[in-house]
C-alpha cells in the first residue's frame, strides 16, 4: 500500500454479501483499486463470492504502461488487457480459455466480451469476471459519435453478472468515487432496487 501510494480503507463492514465491481481504466489505477478490493475482503470489511473488473477496448498509452512497470507490474495494450492482467497480478486469478459474449442491456444489438476466472482469497474460491463493453456507436459525445464505452455502459455491461439478493460494492479511488457512485445509482440501483455502496482509497500525494 505504501508503495502503491495509497492511504488505510476507510470502509465500514458491509453486512450484506456485495457483488463487487472494479471500475477499469488504463494505467495504475487498475492496480490500486484491484489492491483495495483484495484488502477490504482479506479484512472482513465485505464478503463476496465475485469480482466483476469493467473495461472496454480503449488503448493503453506508453506513458500509462511505464507507470505500472516502474512499480513492478505490466499492462496491456487495452484498457480490457489491463484489466485481465490486473486480476492476475493481485489476486493471483486464473482464467484458462474461459471466455465467451453475452448480449448487451443497451444499445442495438451489442455484444459483452468475458474472461472468467477464479482467484483464492482468505482460502475461499472467488468468481473473478473481466468484461470489455461494447460502445454504442448511436451515443453522441458534443458533435461527434462515441469511440469508446463510458462508465454508464461499463456498469450496464455488468448487470447480467450480479446475483440476486447480493448488494454491489463500486470500486474506485480518491476523487473518482462519488462521480462513479452517482453513475452507480442511476444505472444499476434504478434497474435492480440494489443497494450501491462505492469505495476506494485515498492517495496520499492528493490527501
Amino acid at each position: 500500500d505504501r508503495e502503491l501510494g495509497i492511504l488505510d480503507s476507510t470502509l465500514e463492514q458491509i453486512q450484506e454479501p456485495v457483488d463487487v465491481i472494479i471500475a477499469g481504466a488504463a494505467g495504475l489505477a487498475n492496480i490500486v483499486r484491484t489492491r483495495d478490493v483484495l484488502r477490504t475482503i482479506e479484512s472482513g470489511a465485505v464478503t463476496t463470492n465475485h469480482i466483476i473488473l469493467t473495461g472496454c477496448e480503449r488503448p493503453v498509452g506508453d506513458g500509462e504502461r511505464a507507470n505500472l512497470e516502474r512499480k513492478g507490474f505490466s499492462g496491456g495494450a487495452t484498457e480490457y488487457e489491463s484489466l485481465l492482467r490486473a486480476a492476475e497480478q493481485v489476486l493471483g486469478a486464473k482464467f484458462g480459455k474461459n471466455e465467451r459474449a453475452i448480449p448487451a442491456l443497451y444499445g442495438d444489438s451489442l455484444q459483452t466480451h468475458l474472461s472468467e476466472g477464479m482467484a483464492i482469497i482468505n482460502n475461499k474460491e472467488v468468481s473473478v469476471t473481466v468484461l470489455s463493453a461494447a460502445f454504442d456507436p448511436k451515443r453522441m459525445v458534443g458533435d461527434k459519435p462515441a469511440a469508446r464505452a463510458n462508465t454508464e455502459e461499463t456498469f450496464l455491461a455488468a448487470l447480467p453478472l450480479l446475483e440476486d439478493g447480493h448488494d454491489v460494492l463500486i470500486v474506485s479511488h480518491d476523487t473518482w468515487v462519488p462521480y462513479q457512485h452517482g453513475i452507480g445509482e442511476l444505472t444499476l440501483g434504478t434497474q435492480t432496487n440494489k443497494a450501491i455502496h462505492c469505495t476506494g482509497p485515498l492517495k496520499a500525494d492528493r490527501v
